[in-house]
């Protein structure tokens, strides 16, 4: 594993600094130029990026590297679509790791079908495989009352702004944010948890017993082609608490879910919208039973971890790993 540690204050630092403000592309590759990221990069025969911002750093290392050997490049794609570079020099760039790449997978079906759109001479190397999560575990132990309305999440494609409307709008209702973006909250009917999977303030176990707790789980968002909310969805859903989710350009699959059968959308964040929605599902026990039952049917068939990992086997059976 290579990790990803920045240090501006090296002259590697501060040249590819240069080199994003002239690309406007993530291009971090001072953070591998340590001998045993480089040896690493160099005997290795594929190389799995799990994020495009990962595969543009190591960009320029692998340039040199096919002068000598070739190299299978890897790609999972959040918001590739949007990372197209309007300067001459970025936009280069952007083709080159098209280029060389074998495979990019993306995990919104929306976005592969705007990149084949946009990029139809590179549509051989585009893949769909679906976000996936661990339904064995994202599964409910106790059938507690639910009661809450949850919000969960630290994305910057989050509308928090929008949230704490709501909750102000919904003063009988009760919510529970778990957010490290918003502070100093002083609503009575929001219970407000700091919480951030990254700096472990806060636990799969705990986050599964929120879900159990919750009737609704709402996941407000910024229009963007970059999926958002995809494992905060999955994971309500699997733990029978239904979704209620902007729709955005970039929502991961248009196809499988369907409003008001397996979860709710709204096209935009209005606050008298959200509101008429939830009080609609908080009044009609019948369809709140169907959206869960559908949900939950629809994860365990379609999104659980090992169909994901048949769907990347098989893609990877080409790397010759001797």
């Amino acid at each position: 594993m290579i990790e990803n540690k920045l240090n501006e204050k090296k002259l590697s630092g501060l040249l590819f600094k240069l080199v994003r403000k002239v690309t406007n592309l993530p291009i971090y590759t001072e953070n591998f130029l340590k001998t045993i990221h480089l040896k690493t990069i160099f005997k290795a025969n594929g190389l799995i990026a799990t994020n495009q911002n990962l595969s543009f750093s190591i960009l320029p290392i692998l340039i040199i590297k096919r002068l000598f050997k070739n190299n299978l490049l890897y790609t999972f794609a959040m918001g590739l679509v949007e990372n197209q570079s309007k300067k001459q020099l970025g936009r280069y760039c952007f083709s080159l790791f098209l280029k060389i790449s074998e495979k990019i997978f993306f995990i919104s079906r929306n976005e592969y079908e705007e990149a084949k759109k946009l990029l139809p001479q590179f549509n051989d190397k585009f893949v769909y495989i679906p976000f996936s999560i661990d339904t064995n575990f994202w599964t409910p132990t106790n059938t507690s009352d639910k009661k809450n309305l949850l919000f969960i999440g630290n994305d910057v494609n989050r509308d928090y702004d929008f949230i704490k409307e709501l909750a102000k709008e919904m003063k009988d209702f009760d919510f529970i944010f778990i957010t490290q973006r918003i502070k100093n909250l002083n609503l009575p009917n929001v219970q407000l948890i700091q919480g951030n999977w990254n700096d472990n303030l806060i636990s799969d176990l705990e986050i599964k017993k929120f879900y159990e707790s919750s009737y609704l789980t709402l996941i407000p968002l910024r229009q963007t082609y970059q999926p958002s909310g995809q494992s905060v969805a999955l994971q309500s859903i699997s733990m029978n608490t239904p979704v209620l989710i902007t729709k955005t350009k970039g929502f991961w699959d248009s196809t499988s879910f369907i409003d008001s059968e397996n979860i709710l959308f709204l096209e935009n964040n209005s606050v008298i919208d959200w509101k008429d929605k939830i009080i609609k599902v908080s009044t009609d026990k019948n369809f709140y039973n169907i959206l869960q039952n559908n949900g939950k049917e629809l994860i365990n068939q379609e999104f659980n971890i090992e169909k994901m990992y048949s769907y990347v086997l098989k893609e990877l059976d080409q790397l010759n790993l001797e």
